[in-house]
């Protein structure tokens, strides 16, 4: 048992997430005041003060990311994927973007649970239920927006080959805009707030640095290794100092891996 307890802890305190990106490290001095200020109520807004905050990272000697336990509180500056969970609620996954000039205040409603469907079927990518406000300037700037995920359950249900046929099958191509372009499948997102219409740029484990288009993600990723793919449908929810090279106005696909 003490061993366990001693690799929790570790795994607890010394976690990395993609070359580049920020690191919680044991000993690492914490923020001077929490970046994240968290709280998880039910569909009908009452609080859920036991939820659950997991971090998709990689262990101490890891070479797959997992979810980890965390606090708020071990969260620096940088873009993190996030699970939020409670005992008889549907968990919910999604990014935040966290940086010391705008902290952020996040309310996150968890949806009662209910069984998942078996066997094959189309994947449906989930509204996000949160608001996130960057507390930096005058007022708040909305870090979440509208937003859908598509989530490694999803994946799991059906019995596509690769993420372009996630797309086509998927019933989330009615919401967000799947198209064919001579012949392939592609993803053209409409932003709600401004009803442009693009052809996103994908966001690779929060990585500003690395982006790739659509036709390149599927030439060198396998349906079997996002654990979630996200659809950030107002450009504007990414910050300014994680996003490069692309218009506010145009929706933004964010890509999480299992490895690399």
């Amino acid at each position: 048992m003490r061993a366990i307890a001693r690799t929790r802890i570790v795994a607890l305190c010394v976690l990395m997430t993609t070359a580049g990106a920020p690191r919680i490290l044991l000993g690492m001095q914490p923020p001077e005041r929490p970046l994240l200020q968290l709280e998880v109520t039910d569909s009908l807004g009452l609080p859920l003060p036991n939820a659950r905050l997991e971090l998709y990272t990689y262990a101490e000697g890891g070479l797959f990311r997992e979810w980890i336990e965390i606090t708020p509180e071990m969260l620096g500056r940088g873009t993190y994927l996030l699970r939020f969970s409670h005992d008889g609620y549907r968990s919910a996954v999604f990014s935040v973007p966290l940086r010391p000039e705008a902290p952020v205040s996040l309310r996150v409603r968890l949806r009662p649970d209910a069984p998942l469907p078996v066997g094959g079927g189309p994947p449906v990518a989930v509204p996000v239920t949160a608001v996130g406000l960057a507390l930096g300037g005058r007022s708040g700037s909305d870090i979440i927006g509208a937003r859908r995920v598509l989530d490694r359950d999803a994946f799991e249900r059906t019995n596509a080959t690769g993420v372009a046929e996630v797309f086509r099958v998927a019933s989330v191509r009615k919401s967000i805009g799947a198209h064919e372009t001579s012949g392939d499948w592609g993803v053209r997102l409409r932003n709600p707030r401004t009803g442009d219409v693009c052809d996103p740029p994908i966001m690779m484990n929060g990585d500003v640095t690395l982006t790739l288009t659509l036709a390149r993600y599927q030439e060198l990723y396998r349906l079997s290794e996002p654990e979630a793919i996200e659809f950030v449908l107002d450009g504007r929810a990414v910050p300014h100092t994680f996003r490069r090279g692309y218009d506010l106005n145009c929706p933004v696909m964010m890509v999480w891996l299992r490895g690399r």
